[in-house]
């Protein structure tokens, strides 16, 4: 250790569900695993912290979080009411199921789903209530874009604000720029967790993460992509100021034994399995225990009729069968 100085504040989120880690897939995921695309690790480093933080930055505290393009639209849900939702939204391409079911922006439009961000809207929309008492952004579209105005306006107090911060936090007599000591931690640590609990090598990583293509060096070799080795490198020194080494050592251990047990049912004719084997770490019981008693109670059979809509991307018949049984609510918590 020694390449990353020890910062003043380390918050890293995500680690601590390692059921959730041990669970996501290198392969095509099925039902239940989770690629490890959607990883989600956040990582939090101050190199610096103020004795006491001034006002005019401590306010940045209270604004609540918003899509990093900050691009919203205005949208008018089918029960009449506006709303903001990210411009993103109409292009996300996922969907609900296995791509027949409707997609996230037209489950928004429907009220199936919140917009997202709401706190975010509601931010701006109690600020503009101080001048304007009457003020009610789902009521129509112009109120709705004077909403987005207002965001705008927001967000762009929020980023001088951060500029400044960052300034403060970075800057030094003897430093030409402002700028930490580690300049992606989050995406070092990812690199991290990758290599020592997925055993992806450096190129795969690199491609996962956006990393530059490797040079043709380094493509002829095949050996390892240095950028993210280093990368790495730096990740697992943070993860071992924030765990410890040998914590940090215990939990890798840990989510490669609990992969090892959930990778033994990552089959598309096994999903019930799977769903038995969540129960049964809930509940403390065991896989067996749980398949016999779905199989008196009636439960399996909601199951398999709950897994095949989902597979054939009937959300509505997939959700009518939530209620009837308090299992589905406690499996889907968890995936």
């Amino acid at each position: 250790m020694g390449s990353v100085p020890k910062p003043a504040y380390l918050q890293i989120r995500g680690l601590d569900n390692e059921w959730a880690i041990a669970r996501c897939s290198t392969k095509e995921p099925g039902l239940f695993a989770r690629s490890v695309w959607k990883l989600r690790i956040f990582v939090r480093v101050q190199w610096r912290q103020a004795e006491h933080v001034p006002s005019l930055l401590s306010a940045l505290a209270d604004i609540p979080s918003a899509p990093r393009d900050h691009d919203f639209e205005v949208m008018r849900r089918n029960d009449g009411r506006y709303t903001l939702v990210p411009r993103a939204l109409r292009t996300f391409e996922e969907r609900w199921g296995h791509g027949a079911g409707p997609t996230r922006y037209e489950l928004t439009q429907q009220g199936h789903i919140p917009p997202g961000f709401e706190s975010y809207l509601d931010y701006g929309s109690n600020i503009i209530r101080q001048y304007q008492p009457d003020f009610d952004y789902t009521q129509s579209e112009e109120q709705s874009n004077l909403l987005m105005r207002t965001l705008e306006r927001i967000n762009r107090v929020r980023e001088n604000g951060e500029d400044l911060q960052n300034y403060l936090w970075y800057s030094g007599p003897k430093k030409n720029k402002a700028v930490p000591p580690v300049r992606d931690p989050q995406r070092d640590v990812m690199a991290a967790v990758l290599q020592d609990v997925f055993d992806l090598n450096t190129f795969q990583i690199g491609e996962m993460l956006w990393f530059d293509p490797p040079s043709e060096l380094e493509r002829q070799r095949k050996r390892e992509l240095a950028a993210v080795r280093v990368a790495a490198q730096r990740g697992r020194e943070l993860l071992h100021l924030h765990f410890g080494v040998e914590g940090w050592e215990a939990k890798v251990e840990r989510m490669r034994t609990l992969r090892a047990q959930w990778m033994q049912f990552d089959l598309d004719d096994q999903l019930k399995k799977q769903v038995y084997y969540l129960l049964a770490e809930r509940r403390g019981t065991s896989l067996e225990e749980e398949e016999a008693a779905a199989a008196l109670d009636g439960f399996d059979q909601l199951l398999e009729e709950w897994i095949s809509a989902r597979l054939r991307g009937d959300d509505q018949a997939a959700l009518s069968l939530v209620g009837r049984d308090s299992r589905f609510e406690e499996f889907i918590t968890q995936v």
